[in-house]
């Protein structure tokens, strides 16, 4: 097995996010490092670490795209509001019973044909809530800065 399958990109360990030395890039040190830190994850399948992979990937993106010399509050505030309409949507699609927006999700109830319980579906939506009031309180509305 490569040392990539075991959720390292360059010196950065893709579970806790925490930046490697070069000499914690020898194959024993990668798998010391996954055994000590994150046991849980040692049996984990190569796609589990491909999925943290784009997270990361998209996170990073996000945050490039929220900073630098060409950054307005204006711009940050559309791609906020923006990402608050997508929850909104989101939360949405799963009161009816759509998970395609969660790739894991509805790739696994296609696969086991099966629905999800009403309490996992309600947990679901009380996160998506969770994560826009976060934004509101993170990012208050410009308008109300304002008032």
């Amino acid at each position: 097995m490569s040392i990539w399958g075991w959720g390292f990109i360059g010196l950065l360990c893709l579970v806790c996010l925490e930046t490697l030395s070069n000499e914690a890039l020898k194959p024993c040190k990668l798998r010391r490092h996954l055994e000590t830190k994150h046991g849980e994850y040692v049996t984990k399948p190569l796609q589990f670490f491909e999925n943290k992979l784009k997270e990361y990937q998209s996170k990073k993106k996000v945050m490039e795209a929220l900073q630098g010399s060409a950054v307005s509050v204006f711009k940050v505030q559309h791609k906020v509001e923006a990402t608050i309409r997508k929850l909104a949507q989101w939360k949405k699609r799963v009161d009816q019973g759509n998970y395609d927006s969660f790739e894991n999700m509805s790739d696994f109830l296609t696969k086991e044909e099966t629905r999800l319980p009403n309490t996992v579906t309600n947990a679901v939506k009380e996160h998506l809530e969770g994560l826009k009031t976060q934004l509101r309180e993170y990012f208050p509305a410009l308008d109300a800065q304002c008032s």
